[in-house]
């Protein structure tokens, strides 16, 4: 509580320790911790610049060239916002960041940071860019076919956007004498967008696809392993399915040769991103009968859901093999 941004201390009887936390805000070998006989006090030290930012450069960080856990200050241009979750717990906002070399950083906001992030998109009325200044980031190492990523680090981050500071007007003018374009508006990305407030629309793509690998049915069928099957979801309206093109969601479960449908979209643009994703698209597409693990089972239809609930989660429920239809 004594101490303030901005202003100087003289300050007495640290503890010394080595600064090799999981966390770091700063690369000084040591770090000074207060304990029950440590003094602040006040004092006017004009010689003591003030802090500079050292923004991380968007490219190194795609290229995992950084300090794991060495807290990073950015800055850059909303470009994009992906996804957004407002209700309940876990509220956060993901959106991409574009930096002065055009390279692109997904960026994720938590709670309050979320909040104030989607407020100032809902109050903002300008047409010129949205600049984001976020300090002590922590950058998420990549995971499978996912790049590095940015987030704020519990409360210890400060959110800055849009406001009148120096480096924020540098970074400005550096976008206009570059000539980068940078988005002022929100569109919706088609059927299947969220909206979460005001004009803010944001793509189906992050919360559909999440951390899932697209794989063909080949690929699903060669990691099956001997075993009962017990599935933990009901067909998903399967008489209204046929002649459908659609993107599917799975769980796999090798354990019971069960591969469960988690959601499925109907949404062209979710299509067309799976089949890029796919190394060989087409064969993926002729599967015969002769790759169904569940054929040769006495199998009976079961109650079908409706198609518009067919993106929902599965179900908890337990259902035999005896409960499946072996002709859809």
């Amino acid at each position: 509580m004594d101490l303030k941004e901005n202003c100087t201390y003289v300050m007495h009887n640290f503890k010394v320790l080595k600064n090799n936390g999981q966390y770091r805000v700063c690369d000084h070998q040591f770090k000074l911790v207060f304990i029950g006989v440590t003094v602040v006090r006040e004092c006017v030290l004009e010689d003591i610049p003030f802090r500079k930012y050292r923004f991380a450069r968007f490219a190194d960080v795609l290229a995992g060239q950084f300090e794991p856990g060495l807290l990073v200050d950015v800055i850059g241009v909303v470009e994009e916002v992906v996804f957004g979750q407002v209700s309940g717990k876990g509220r956060r906002v993901v959106f991409k960041l574009k930096d002065l070399s055009q390279q692109l950083l997904s960026c994720t906001l938590w709670d309050d940071y979320c909040l104030q992030f989607l407020k100032f998109l809902d109050d903002y009325e300008g047409d010129g860019p949205i600049t984001v200044l976020l300090t002590h980031g922590r950058i998420k190492e990549a995971q499978g076919s996912y790049p590095p990523s940015v987030s704020n680090f519990f409360k210890v981050s400060k959110l800055i956007i849009n406001q009148p500071v120096m480096e924020i007007q540098e970074f400005n003018e550096w976008l206009a004498e570059l000539g980068i374009e940078a988005r002022s508006g929100f569109k919706s990305h088609g059927e299947g967008s969220t909206q979460l407030s005001g004009s803010i629309q944001l793509s189906s793509k992050e919360p559909f696809f999440g951390k899932t690998e697209a794989k063909t049915i080949d690929d699903i069928n060669t990691i099956s392993e001997d075993g009962d099957v017990d599935l933990n979801a009901s067909p998903q309206a399967l008489d209204k399915l046929l002649g459908y093109e659609l993107a599917f969601k799975i769980k796999v479960q090798p354990k019971f040769r069960n591969f469960a449908v988690l959601k499925c979209s109907t949404d062209s643009s979710l299509i067309n991103v799976v089949m890029d994703m796919l190394a060989d698209a087409e064969q993926s597409l002729s599967v015969t009968a002769d790759h169904d693990p569940l054929l040769g089972l006495p199998l009976t239809p079961t109650k079908r859901q409706a198609f518009q609930d067919c993106d929902d989660e599965a179900r908890t429920s337990q259902i035999s093999p005896a409960q499946l239809s072996p002709n859809k």
